[in-house]
């Protein structure tokens, strides 16, 4: 297509496959606009944080090629991962648990068989048949009665939302421009240009913009001006305060997965028809989850639960009627990602007649130029080294990006959440590098506010560090740091029980009226100077 336009492509949404697009076409040479609702990963990418592929944990026959042709493509996008961005990606050992009608040796002599078939057929075996009290001896805090059995295998964990934020960071390197809190109002193909209407979540200011093509990555949402409801379903997820497991452990209707210093539960999708205001979840369905997950690992029954949150997504076989020169991203895991970008991204390069290479493949993201060991971080910038883990965990190479920060200014170093732990320079950092404009932005990137406080003690402080670095007057961090709480208490309240929920409230309480005194005595100070 041809004709003037004021870049080659606009992708709409901010998510992991938005930024996946993005990247994508940047390193082709197209000139690119991303465009976000919200914030980067404040969608479904939230629902990918710690995520890991359970699309191929059961077993399938030797001569099945549908289940080799997957088991080629994940184990292809996990080398590529592990080589791309190492301090996002780790292998995790998984235990896939039978739930089903099979018991015990029956079961177990059905597995060995399969395997042996697959053994006989040259394709690669990697998994082994673990019995319960095997599976037991593997996994100390798993309860599985001797009727069961299990499936032991590896598979990558991700940072979905870390990941999302690397492929912006290096987009926006490459030349590509990132507009946040900004949603399409209308969507108008013309004969030279795709010309779309962009409103300001805030100020409701309108502005034009006209691309050659437009890449729609909303996910489970329906692209501008589109008239069919895509077919959607709904997850719960749970953080839980503790790492309680060392293994994934998987069922066709739940995992439980160690992800750092936590532990992420999730539960079964089953189809939605609601708006994005109806995704907060429920009293009923956290306790609902909690007591299936606790069926297999019983120290969840006393875990404490940071946050509840639902997700939507796309179901793999929904379709959107469009046509070039407006693209769809085809539905898919969070691990076809980067290859459904590499597939769009060829698409739309012979059309546009663009004629770079994709190096998705082998470029390495922001952080992942090499692997970094944190006893020397924490030595080079004199801090403990759970603290230098952290940093080299969200931002692998670049940390030294913060370490110049701290070298300029030692108060930097200084702790603002202690529970992750993050510093006074990653607060700033996401700021001023990684887009972020109130605490909730700065939660997302650095887990700040996730901990057992709720963010009680450095919702303030990071809001004070937020209004410096954006140059906003020191009455806003009261506000921004309100309204993070307030989220915070949303996540939590579904998880919480009577006597919990009393307990917060004394808090919040407690919070409001030491700065609502705080605010008094600076008003009355400000008349004393007055008069």
């Amino acid at each position: 297509m041809g004709g003037a336009a004021d870049v080659d492509v606009v992708v709409i949404g901010g998510g992991l496959a938005g930024t996946a697009v993005l990247r994508e076409l940047a390193q082709r040479g197209a000139s690119t606009v991303l465009v976000e609702r919200v914030d980067l990963g404040a969608g479904g990418s939230i629902a990918a944080h710690g995520t890991i592929d359970t699309l191929d944990l059961g077993l399938e026959g030797p001569r099945d090629p549908a289940g080799a042709s997957m088991r080629a493509r994940r184990e292809r996008e996990a080398a590529i991962l592990l080589a791309t961005a190492p301090h996002l990606v780790t292998r995790i050992p998984v235990l896939s648990i039978s739930t089903g009608a099979r018991r015990g040796a029956r079961l177990l002599a059905r597995w060995d068989a399969l395997l042996a078939l697959r053994a006989r057929a040259g394709q690669p075996i990697d998994r082994e048949v673990l019995d319960a009290g095997a599976a037991r001896a593997r996994e100390a805090a798993l309860a599985l009665d001797d009727e069961r059995a299990a499936l032991l295998t590896t598979r990558v964990r991700f940072d979905a939302l870390r990941l999302a934020l690397a492929f912006a960071r290096d987009a926006k390197e490459l030349g590509a421009e990132l507009r946040l809190g900004e949603e399409v109002v209308s969507l108008t193909v013309e004969a030279s240009a795709v010309r779309l209407v962009l409103r300001a979540s805030r100020t409701r200011a309108q502005t034009e913009l006209s691309a050659r093509a437009v890449v729609v990555a909303t996910g489970a949402w329906p692209m501008p001006g589109a008239s069919a409801k895509r077919p959607r379903e709904r997850r719960v997820h749970l953080v839980l305060e503790h790492a309680i497991t060392t293994h994934a452990i998987v069922t066709d209707e739940l995992s439980v997965v160690p992800f750092h210093n936590a532990t992420l539960v999730s539960g079964n999708a089953h189809a939605f028809e609601g708006g994005a205001e109806d995704t907060r979840a429920s009293r009923e369905e956290v306790r609902a989850l909690l007591a299936r997950a606790s069926r297999h690992v019983p120290d969840l029954r006393e875990a404490r639960v940071n946050a509840a949150y639902a997700s939507v997504r796309r179901r793999a076989d929904a379709a959107d009627a469009a046509a070039p020169p407006v693209y769809v991203l085809p539905s898919g895991t969070p691990w076809e990602v980067r290859a459904r970008a590499e597939g769009l991204g060829t698409q739309i390069a012979k059309e546009l007649g663009l004629e770079g290479a994709s190096t998705t493949a082998t470029s390495r993201v922001p952080g992942g130029e090499e692997i970094v060991d944190s006893f020397v971080v924490a030595e080079r910038l004199a801090i403990p080294e759970p603290t230098a883990r952290r940093l080299v965990v969200r931002h692998g190479a670049r940390f030294v990006d913060l370490g110049a920060r701290v070298a300029r200014r030692r108060t930097e170093a200084a702790v603002v959440c202690a529970c992750d732990p993050v510093l006074e320079a990653e607060v700033r950092h996401a700021v001023r590098v990684e887009h972020a404009r109130d605490v909730s932005d700065v939660g997302r990137r650095t887990c700040l506010g996730l901990g057992a406080c709720g963010g009680m003690r450095c919702a303030h402080r990071a809001a004070e560090l937020v209004c410096a670095e954006r140059a906003l007057p020191p009455h806003e961090a009261h506000e921004m740091a309100r309204r993070f709480l307030a989220e915070r208490w949303r996540a939590r309240a579904p998880a919480l029980d009577a006597t919990a929920l009393a307990q917060e409230e004394l808090a919040h309480a407690r919070w409001t009226s030491a700065h609502a005194i705080a605010e008094s005595d600076a008003d009355a100070a400000e008349s004393g100077d007055a008069e």
